[in-house]
């Protein structure tokens, strides 16, 4: 019985499809989906047919050429995955046993498109109402964890490490250790310095850590994104909520309220501005969107 991924394609030069098929069962050897090897056939098969010659004379210039032709109406993303494919099939046709394809056929990395980084998903003001409604009708604990990351921007690593000495309720301020064990000053609203006070009163003797389990141990990250996300769905949000949307929430509501990116990125503890750049971009498109909605 022939295997699913077995080519035999008329139109492909016997060369070809031979060493496609060779291709083919490596990759069926390393476990790859049925779906993936599928698609490498369907899109190789296509390559082979374009280059229309024995793919032991390939050229880095039939690359280029493929690209130009084919590729001028195709998403970035998309072009990028085919080039990885095509990267695959070449690498292994260069492999020591088999020497099909000469050493110097390479794709450059400049042919590659750069991929525009996505915008942070953010929730908008009338989420973010439901949000602070929802919140308000947790446990004290849980009402805490929502309200210090909403109003600090803090990552979710650095809300469960928050130790309860690194805490000034005074001035609203509390020390966290950031990515890269980086330590930063963050700062928290009115409504967080109340309920941590609140929180603290009870704290059992001895902990170290602002956030505690049922057992009053450190809480885990997950527990944290399981909170936040049952917040969000007693908002009636359509999709989870996580502790890292929360940072972006923060982070575009100060913006839209004229925080400058110089100020963003230190509470964000971004190591280059240009991290902290991409909220612009968020602002540019509600600006654009809103433009649309009122004025057509």
């Amino acid at each position: 019985m022939k295997e699913y991924w077995v080519v035999q394609n008329e139109n492909l030069h016997p060369q070809n499809q031979k060493i496609l098929n060779e291709y083919l069962m490596s990759i069926w050897i390393q476990n790859m989906s049925k779906y993936t090897i599928m698609y490498r056939s369907w899109f190789l098969q296509n390559f082979l047919l374009f280059i229309n010659k024995p793919v032991t004379n390939l050229t880095s210039d039939d690359i280029l050429n493929w690209i130009n032709e084919k590729c001028s109406d195709l998403k970035e993303t998309t072009i990028n995955w085919r080039l990885t494919v095509l990267s695959s099939f070449i690498k292994f046709c260069q492999e020591e046993e088999q020497k099909y394809i000469d050493e110097s056929v390479r794709i450059k990395k400049h042919w590659r498109p750069k991929i525009p980084k996505p915008l942070p998903k953010y929730r908008d003001e009338e989420e973010l109402a439901r949000m602070n409604i929802a919140a308000e009708k947790q446990n004290l604990r849980d009402r805490t964890i929502y309200e210090f990351s909403i109003s600090s921007g803090c990552r979710v690593g650095e809300v469960s490490g928050l130790e309860i000495e690194k805490v000034d309720l005074k001035n609203r301020t509390a020390i966290v250790v950031g990515k890269g064990k980086k330590v930063r000053q963050v700062h928290f609203n009115e409504k967080s310095a109340m309920l941590l006070e609140k929180l603290l009163e009870n704290h059992p003797e001895g902990a170290s850590t602002v956030f505690l389990n049922r057992f009053g141990k450190k809480m885990h990250e997950r527990s944290f994104q399981n909170i936040i996300a049952k917040i969000g769905k007693k908002a009636g949000l359509l999709t989870k909520l996580t502790p890292h949307q929360l940072r972006h929430t923060f982070a575009t509501v100060k913006l839209n309220k004229g925080a400058d990116l110089v100020f963003i990125s230190d509470e964000l503890g971004h190591s280059s501005l240009r991290t902290t750049g991409i909220y612009a971009r968020v602002l540019d498109e509600r600006i654009t969107e809103l433009y649309r909605k009122y004025m057509g």
